[in-house]
């Protein structure tokens, strides 16, 4: 498990325009995915298809973390 996660202004738009249920999903799968390395199970298609983006982002922020 991490200690830290970077959360980019870009995630933050994207979920703002969800209703409340989603953008919650959408924070718990983007902070357990950053920080475990899993995904909450049951969110919705609208979010997993979020997170077919964000989760790229997150590994490739997590590897170059990594280096350092």
């Amino acid at each position: 498990m991490r200690d830290s996660m970077i959360f980019y202004s870009s995630f933050y738009k994207a979920l703002s325009r969800l209703p409340d249920e989603e953008r919650l999903q959408g924070y718990d799968a983007i902070t357990s995915y950053a920080l475990t390395g899993t995904m909450p199970e049951g969110i919705s298609d609208i979010v997993a298809g979020y997170m077919d983006i964000i989760i790229p982002l997150i590994d490739a922020s997590n590897a170059n973390n990594d280096r350092m």
